[in-house]
């Protein structure tokens, strides 16, 4: 019997590799929702601080600017990151040390997400500063999908 569950395992290979790939995919789709909706439902804004931006370099030339950035909670200081493409055309030094709008969750300051794009802006229902109008124009012209 046990010989027999073997070799429709190792006959199935396939099968139960593509359903531990599907179910893998699904359990990051499900936690990065279960976090997103945590952050909503607790949600703080304070200002978050630009301190590195690098470069990821992405398939054809292309590529994401990987935004580190730092905040301070009851004096701890948390760290985060945000990828957006449209940032990889500005000058690195035009947006570091620079503040920005980051929200956190109330009870787990980790779980954090920088403001940058209207997109983001409106993820959580805030309105696009007018202090940002100058990036907005810059990098989410009116036909981008950030904007």
């Amino acid at each position: 019997m046990r010989n027999q569950i073997w070799e429709y395992i190792k006959q199935n290979a396939n099968v139960f590799s593509g359903i531990s790939v599907c179910a893998v995919f699904f359990f990051i789709v499900f936690w990065a929702y279960y976090q997103e909706s945590k952050l909503k439902n607790e949600l703080v804004v304070v200002s978050g601080r630009i301190t590195d931006i690098k470069e990821l370099s992405g398939l054809y030339g292309g590529g994401d600017a990987n935004v580190h950035y730092s905040f301070t909670v009851n004096n701890i200081k948390y760290n985060g990151k945000h990828s957006s493409n449209p940032l990889i055309y500005l000058n690195r030094d035009t947006l570091i040390w620079k503040y920005f709008p980051v929200v956190y969750q109330k009870r787990n300051p980790e779980n954090c997400s920088l403001l940058i794009s209207p997109r983001d802006f409106r993820k959580y229902g805030i309105k696009y500063p007018d202090s940002l109008e100058w990036l907005k124009t810059k990098c989410f012209p009116p036909e981008s999908r950030y904007r």
